[in-house]
């Protein structure tokens, strides 16, 4: 028996260095598979903020697009006194309007004032037409509104290329 204790104890030291030799490399290799991970869902996230930052300005676009449209057959429906369409056509745009500035897609402080100064001057053109239609009040003069809405267009029409340019 002596035998194998002289033959045991060296291999069990050996034995012992590999274990402490292997727990580290493996602790080791743990540490770098956390660390790895963690710059995985950084990245990960990143990639989603952005993703979502694009589809936010891709839908701003859109809404850009769709304000101008509404505005063009606003100044339509104002050529036939289309009043009462006109004023369903002027709460739908300002809608549109408001949930453009409410949305976080770097636009600058210039063109939120663009899109809250349209907002308001035509909140006055929708008061009047109310006017005109529950008062009997004559209408606003046409080639005025046709040249007020035309401003706020190319206003609306600057704001969205510069979304575009900024995606």
């Amino acid at each position: 028996m002596n035998w194998l204790k002289t033959i045991s104890d060296p291999w069990g030291n050996v034995a012992s260095v590999i274990g402490l030799a292997v727990s580290v490399v493996g602790f080791c290799l743990t540490i770098w598979g956390v660390i790895t991970a963690k710059n995985a869902a950084k990245r990960a996230e990143a990639a989603a903020n952005n993703a979502r930052r694009r589809i936010l300005k891709s839908q701003a676009v859109e809404d850009c697009t769709r304000a101008i449209l509404l505005m063009g057959q606003i100044k339509s429906m104002y050529l036939n006194s289309e009043w009462t369409i006109v004023l369903g056509k002027f709460t739908e745009l300002q809608s549109i309007l408001v949930e453009l500035t409410n949305k976080e897609i770097g636009i600058s402080s210039q063109e939120i004032d663009f899109i809250t100064n349209a907002t308001t001057v035509l909140g006055q053109m929708e008061n009047r037409i109310v006017r005109v239609v529950v008062n009997g009040k004559p209408p606003p003069d046409i080639g005025k509104v046709h040249e007020t809405i035309q401003h706020h267009i190319n206003d609306l029409q600057r704001v969205a290329i510069s979304i575009k340019q900024n995606t």
